[in-house]
């Protein structure tokens, strides 16, 4: 009884290892891979950029950045800095850019820096809409002074339904959407609504946050079509 007790201790404690192990990665999984000689677009953002909807799912391909991806075509290379749980806001509970993600996406010499923060900023405890306000139009500032002059986008965030994370959807509809677009047309930076495409359609948000793969093909869509419309813009 001794000798079982024993493995059933070592199994229940190696269990738990991986568990924490896994909790880790996904907390705060490895730098991408920069290819060379391709279009880089650098995929900044929460875990909706992540695909934390789709990590039992095969988020390699149904994450929002690998669809947009596959949809850009071959020359392309979309680099996932999504991390989950991070907020814009420098005085939110995780703020990404006290992480190595927010360095490497900008040391990654993106061509295109797709921004999209806001979901955990809605959250009672963190919201502060005049920072918010002020802090986004900084953030977007960075990227567009690198070097390389990429392109930036402001992406809005995902619609919210009913949750258990204090994810406001009122204070997302109602003041982060709207902030997200006002700091766009004011410094400039075109906007993707990916908020419009995912409200109203609460069945591709199991948990109320996190879409779906279905969800996540509207917001890669939505992002491809934004691209693609401001090539021709410009005539690139």
């Amino acid at each position: 009884m001794r000798t079982v007790l024993k493995t059933l201790g070592a199994l229940l404690l190696m269990g738990i290892v991986i568990l924490a192990i896994a909790a880790y990665r996904i907390y705060q999984p490895p730098l991408p891979v920069v290819k060379a000689d391709v279009i880089k677009v650098a995929a900044v953002g929460d875990s909706n950029t992540y695909g934390a909807g789709v990590l039992m799912d095969n988020r390699s391909q149904n994450a929002f950045p690998a669809q947009l991806e596959a949809l850009l075509g071959e020359g392309y290379q979309v680099l996932n800095y999504g991390l989950s749980a991070r907020t814009l806001l420098s005085t939110g509970d995780t703020p990404y850019t006290a992480e190595a993600f927010y360095q490497h996406s900008q040391t990654a010499n993106p061509d295109i820096v797709l921004v999209m923060l806001g979901t955990n900023d809605s959250k009672p405890h963190n919201w502060n809409a005049a920072a918010y306000e002020r802090e986004l139009a900084e953030f977007v500032a960075v990227y567009k002074k690198l070097p390389n002059k990429p392109q930036v986008f402001l992406l809005t965030v995902p619609a919210a339904y009913d949750n258990v994370m204090d994810v406001d959807q009122t204070v997302i509809e109602s003041e982060v959407v709207p902030i997200i677009k006002r700091v766009g047309a004011r410094t400039d930076t075109p906007v993707i609504d990916v908020f419009s495409v995912t409200k109203d359609h609460s069945e591709y948000f199991p948990d109320g946050v996190h879409p779906n793969a279905i969800g996540l093909k509207l917001v890669a869509e939505k992002v491809h079509a934004g691209i693609i419309e401001q090539a021709h813009q410009y005539g690139r």
